[in-house]
């Protein structure tokens, strides 16, 4: 049991830098000195990669945990990875659909130039974590958590 709350932990603490590099793009927008905007930038530049990096490196590490618990349990998780999966766990749902929100808020707001100093950034980093989030969400990883939970229910 320790190995799975392990691999649980990865992707929850992946799910928080994918916020973490997400949060760069809302960066962009602070109004700072000339002076300042270098730095602000390379701040905002350091999240967005060292979050992403991060990020992946847990996803990639319980990816390798789960293959060894579906070997412990003699149980494989079956379909497609989370980037072209849809709808597959409760918080999957939710992703996807702030995902849809936000980027059809996005474009209208970029095609009406309504917006560009706050509101385009604002759907912008909706957009970037909402998709991150629907990755990690709807990956067999994620659900291969709710077949540990269920299992523990079981037990």
């Amino acid at each position: 049991m320790k190995q799975s709350s392990g691999f649980i932990k990865k992707l929850k603490i992946s799910q928080v830098f994918s916020a973490v590099s997400s949060i760069s793009v809302l960066l962009i927008m602070i109004n700072v000195e000339e002076s300042k905007k270098l730095i602000v930038s390379i701040i905002a530049s350091l999240l967005f990669w060292l979050g992403l990096i991060a990020e992946q490196v847990l996803v990639w590490s319980a990816n390798k945990q789960r293959k060894k618990l579906e070997q412990s349990f003699g149980r494989k998780e079956q379909g497609l990875p989370g980037i072209i999966s849809f709808f597959k766990t409760k918080t999957g749902k939710a992703a996807d659909l702030i995902f849809a929100v936000s980027t059809v808020i996005y474009i209208i707001l970029f095609a009406g130039n309504w917006g560009e100093n706050t509101v385009q950034y604002v759907f912008l980093f909706l957009m970037f974590l909402s998709f991150r989030l629907h990755c990690i969400a709807n990956g067999k990883n994620y659900r291969y958590i709710h077949y540990l939970q269920k299992r523990r229910a079981k037990s």
